[in-house]
């Protein structure tokens, strides 16, 4: 648990506070986030435990509140073992075309061939106030989510850039004319926008920024700092509680969200009005100058190019503090001409101009998506196809300015036509997977690759926010590997991007020049993944160049019976993937002792997951295939089952045993699926799946094939432990500057010797069991080092005391304390695994819910634990 004083922002510390925070009586509102897991009830209990003069809090996102207190009284609420982290509550919001459409190419692709004209897409935008839902450029496309907010000129221009349909001046033609438009203002966007996907709505748009630096008006000489609060704090690239919600939101509800960098560029005279504690700090940048939101992860944020293609005076530059590149993409937002009140239309400029059209753009690519695959594109697709397509400008390669360059909305839709992308799914750090480009003509100029992903949301006060590391390599036909861009933060924020590995993007590059004919291969490896909410990391990778590709297999089916065979059909298992595999011949008949050769074609850009299927032949009669056994290998892993009894063909260890080609009850199965031949209680079935077992060996079951300390009985029995993610904090008072490592744990909880699951409910009565594995990080191999096991117990009286386990094994009470932690065991020197036997009793638990972490402790005090506790409610 990590100390109370780094749980509390350095505004807080320095009495720093914006005007609208501060009350009256001097009391604040602060921002108030959790742990992952500890309800909003828990919450409201833990803070009304300190007494009436905080006020009860207002829930703002899933583990976010707003709690009014006295300042004397944040360091007591921080305590709290369920508060996260605390800072001061922000200021409020502030606002930040058919040229624009010529300059991203959207005019090339709203005629024919194309036909685009982002029909059947609903687009939510959240602005000051109302869309003019009454202009007859948008009339009837507009849906006014909130009633009671006025209509606002900010917002009409915005959505007539998104959506417009130019029937009155041709030249305020929006990007998407016949999207549908959802209208809600910006005062509660957090608990609305996870709530967009139920209302038909896949994109959003924010053209918007709270102040984060000078305040001017209309002239320099007129400038004046916004806030008091804005003297000492620079909110320029920082992650803030805010941002972290934006990359959750994304993260856990694929809405596509478009946010405007910001105009702060060049906005005042330059130097700063008073003292700061970032000595990097430059009150009107150039660089470093995108307010909070917008450096958010997992969202596309626009910056604003002139007419000509370059830049604005006003645009926000990157990078983010941690280094990440932003903006993500650049549009024109230099005098657009769009809706106005009173059906009329008027000339803006502002990144607040250059996103709309940056969303409109992807509601044409995204009407285009649907069209090509009837599906709709995840987050990481559509950003990978913008950025892949875009139109390199400045520096060759990303930089801070232009960043990944100007969208080129023909380019990506012709992507999309070609199906030039691909997706996975990463699950340990190690995991890799691969893709090919095939280059076969010597004059191509540019081999290019990106890969993005949407990563889970980060701590607010970490120096890296990205949590999950995918590295991109680019193999040449010949071996030699080609890296990706990197660029080199804001102490070289002018310098060209150049090859490496890069550990702070969720988006990377390669690009070669003049790429040698031939296969290349893609590999997209897991550098590390520490948060896994869903089990496994996806990404999209796209390539240029890259066309439909078909790979085919043969399997070849005998017939060594005395009579004909009738083939009746070949089906897939799974009916999910029939688009992408196709088998022909499907029904036919071969006569005695005849044979008849198979197709498989896998057609890899219309199956979006990696996957395994089977092949099911049947016939009418269920004749014997003995010599039908096939090898067939695909880029999909399609596996073949000739005679439909659950066993891969290729697995059969002993393919001419009786007992396989029949079907003894005659229950549509083999009855080696249904069978024990070695009464080792695991059916023959599963142990001819395993290379270390088969099916005659009655001893195999009794070994420990990857020696964590469980027979593999038993974990066919009960299964594997599960992954629990890793965390890393210190118990000694010192701040961890880096909370990155590749260690890895498992663990589960068994109830009555059923499977292990990371969290399960049992009786009082029940017997339980709950072991760990800890997979030691490459790094602390070796070290000596203090495994560690607490937990806590929350009983009906919900008194929550902690608990550890002692060199004894003897669970003693814990007042919660680091300099009181005891170790489970000490390690002069650790090995690469850790098993634990945590827990087992005959007679269960008391009542009550308790949660498990365990992990190691090195000797400068860092602590490596599991993020994901193990659980078990008693009833």
């Amino acid at each position: 648990m990590p100390e109370t004083k780094y749980k509390i922002a350095q505004a807080i510390e320095d009495k720093n506070f914006p005007d609208n925070a501060i009350y009256e009586d001097g009391s604040v509102k602060v921002l108030v986030t959790v742990f992952n897991g500890v309800s909003p009830a828990e919450t409201i209990q833990a803070i009304h435990s300190l007494g009436e003069e905080i006020q009860p809090p207002e829930q703002v996102a899933a583990n976010v509140f707003a709690v009014r207190v006295p300042q004397n009284a944040i360091e007591e609420l921080a305590s709290l073992d369920e508060i996260k982290w605390v800072e001061p509550y922000p200021l409020p919001n502030t606002t930040e075309n058919n040229i624009a459409s010529e300059r991203i190419n959207v005019d090339k692709i709203r005629p024919a061939p194309y036909n685009l004209q982002g029909k059947g897409i609903h687009v939510g935008v959240w602005d000051k106030g109302s869309v003019c839902h009454t202009h007859e450029d948008l009339a009837g496309r507009v849906t006014i989510e909130e009633d009671h907010v006025s209509v606002d000129k900010h917002a009409c221009h915005v959505s007539g850039t998104i959506g417009g349909a130019g029937n009155i001046n041709p030249k305020g033609k929006g990007m998407a004319p016949q999207v549908h438009i959802h209208s809600f203002d910006w005062n509660d966007e957090i608990s609305e926008m996870p709530k967009a996907m139920g209302q038909n709505i896949v994109i959003s748009n924010h053209s918007y920024s709270r102040p984060t630096g000078w305040h001017c008006n209309g002239n320099e000489e007129e400038c004046d700092e916004y806030d008091e609060y804005l003297k000492y704090e620079d909110f320029f690239g920082q992650y803030k509680t805010t941002t972290a919600l934006w990359d959750q939101i994304v993260f856990e509800t694929g809405l596509l969200v478009f946010k405007s960098a910001g105009n702060e560029r060049d906005d005042g005279p330059g130097s700063c009005p008073s003292d700061t504690n970032d000595t990097d700090f430059d009150c009107d940048g150039p660089y470093d100058s995108i307010p909070s939101r917008g450096v958010a992860k997992n969202i596309v944020t626009i910056g604003a190019t002139t007419d000509e293609n370059g830049m604005t005076a006003f645009s926000s530059w990157g990078p983010t503090d941690d280094g990440r590149i932003k903006p993500d993409l650049c549009a024109n937002g230099d005098s657009l001409t769009s809706t106005a009140l009173d059906n009329t239309y008027r000339s803006e400029s502002g990144t607040s101009m250059a996103s709309p059209s940056a969303a409109g753009a992807a509601a044409l690519l995204f009407e285009h998506f649907r069209n090509i695959t009837g599906a709709d594109p995840t987050v990481a697709t559509m950003k990978a196809l913008m950025i892949h397509g875009a139109s390199d400008l400045g520096r060759v390669g990303p930089d801070y300015e232009y960043c990944w360059g100007l969208i080129n909305a023909q380019a990506s839709t012709d992507l999309i036509t070609q199906q030039a992308w691909r997706t996975g799914r990463l699950f340990t750090g190690g995991d890799t997977q691969t893709f090919r480009i095939r280059v076969t003509d010597t004059t191509t100029p540019l081999l290019k690759v990106t890969l993005v992903w949407t990563d889970p949301d980060a701590t607010q006060n970490t120096e890296k926010s990205l949590v999950n590391d995918l590295d991109l390599v680019l193999e040449s036909p010949d071996g030699m590997p080609f890296l990706p861009w990197v660029l080199g933060g804001l102490e070289n924020a002018t310098m060209m991007a150049t090859p490496g590995r890069n550990d702070v993007d969720n988006v990377e590059q390669v690009v070669v020049k003049n790429p040698q004919e031939g296969i290349w291969t893609i590999r997209v490896k897991a550098h590390r993944l520490p948060k896994l909410p869903h089990g496994s990391q996806a990404f999209s990778v796209v390539g240029t160049g890259i066309t439909e590709s078909q790979e085919s297999q043969q399997l070849t089916v005998y017939n060594d019976g005395m009579d004909e065979l009738f083939v009746s059909s070949i089906e897939l298992e799974d009916i999910t993937y029939a688009q992408g595999i196709v088998v022909a011949p499907t029904n036919f008949s071969i006569p005695s002792g005849s044979s008849r050769t198979v197709t498989v074609t896998i057609n890899d850009t219309k199956m979006q997951i990696q996957t395994t299927t089977r092949l099911l032949v049947k016939d009418a009669c269920r004749n014997l295939y003995p010599n039908g056994i096939v090898d067939i290998v695909v880029k999909r892993q399609i596996i073949v089952d000739t005679d439909a009894d659950g066993i891969f063909d290729y697995n059969y260890t002993f393919p001419t045993k009786p007992n396989e080609w029949e079907d003894t009850d005659g229950d549509g199965i083999g009855n080696h699926a249904d069978m024990d031949d070695d009464n080792d209680d695991i059916p023959d079935s599963y142990e001819d799946n395993k290379v270390y077992l088969n099916s005659i060996d009655t001893n195999d079951a009794n070994e420990d094939q990857d020696g964590n300390g469980r027979t593999n009985r038993d974990e066919y029995r009960r299964g594997k432990l599960l992954h629990l993610g890793a965390s890393v904090t210190r118990l000694d008072g010192e701040k961890l500057e880096d909370d990155s490592t590749n260690a890895q744990f498992l663990g589960g909880v068994s109830v009555n010797n059923d499977v292990f699951l990371s969290k399960a409910t049992q009786k009082l009565s029940e017997s339980v069991e709950i072991l760990g594995t800890i997979k030691v990080d490459p790094n602390h191999q070796g070290q000596p080092a203090e495994i560690m096991v607490v937990g806590v117990y929350q009983l009906p009286d919900n008194t929550e005391p902690f608990f550890l386990l002692d060199e004894n094994a003897q669970i003693q009470t814990w007042d919660g304390n680091p300099a009181t932690l005891v170790p489970f065991q000490r390690k002069d020197s650790l090995e690469a695994v850790q098993h634990l036997t945590i827990f087992y009793s005959d007679d269960g638990l008391p009542i009550g819910t308790l949660h498990i972490f365990f992990g190691y402790r090195l000797t400068d005090g860092t602590v490596i634990y599991n993020e994901q506790p193990i659980t078990t409610i008693v009833e």
